[in-house]
């Protein structure tokens, strides 16, 4: 990021250095560019759950056009934003969470997409495990898909708590269930692209589109509808 002025969707900001860089970079701005590092997701739903970087940090998401067929994405390399300030307000026992994710590189290790615990067998989270697969840590469930997330291929993911499963889709088709139980009551601040407790790991390297996270589960006609429109866009 250079130094200077630019003006973005929240008015004009000054950039001096990294340290004090506060502008709503990459997605949050009118006219954003290939390349350009992105410190906040602005949360569209009218919640003001915004995912940031704060301090002076080495790595940042980039906002990369032409990546999956040719649309604009998020690009995570080692790097991640937190909902500074969300504590319990992602405390949902019932959810859908969806996103459509390319990954770029194989690390031979768990690559956490979406985290939200408070330890490792407390909240929900949504990562390519080891071995490939999708896999959604609910409290102490593991729920694993069957299909292996090869690098450079996207697919919509697509997470269902429901209140009696709790469900993985890609591209629409059942992927991995198993039965849900117990509820999710945690506090600490949700994270994109890394382990969100105790430190920063287990790094998402891909590219991101379309994240979303709804309080409940959708039904049978929503994902259908949800997945028809995704397809035929991505």
């Amino acid at each position: 990021e250079e130094s200077g002025t630019r003006a973005d969707s929240a008015g004009s900001n000054t950039l001096t250095d990294n340290n004090t860089v506060t502008q709503n970079d990459g997605v949050a701005l009118v006219d954003a560019r290939d390349g350009e590092n992105v410190r906040r997701r602005v949360d569209l739903s009218g919640n003001a759950k915004h995912a940031i970087q704060t301090g002076n940090v080495i790595t940042k998401p980039l906002f990369v056009t032409g990546s999956i067929n040719d649309k604009p994405v998020i690009r995570h390399n080692s790097d991640y934003l937190t909902f500074s300030g969300e504590g319990a307000g992602f405390s949902f026992t019932n959810f859908t969470y969806l996103l459509i994710y390319q990954r770029t590189t194989d690390t031979g290790a768990v690559e956490i997409l979406f985290d939200n615990r408070d330890s490792a067998a407390d909240g929900f989270s949504i990562q390519i495990d080891a071995n490939d697969k999708v896999s959604v840590i609910y409290n102490a469930i593991t729920v694993t898909g069957t299909t292996s997330f090869t690098v450079g291929v996207p697919r919509i993911i697509t997470v269902v708590a429901d209140g009696t499963n709790i469900t993985i889709y890609l591209n629409g088709v059942q992927d991995g269930q198993a039965a849900q139980s117990g509820s999710i009551a945690e506090t600490a601040d949700a994270g994109i692209g890394a382990r969100n407790f105790t430190s920063q790991t287990n790094f998402a390297i891909g590219d991101y589109a379309e994240d979303a996270l709804w309080n409940r589960g959708l039904n049978a006609g929503e994902l259908n509808r949800l997945h028809r429109y995704l397809g035929r866009k991505w």
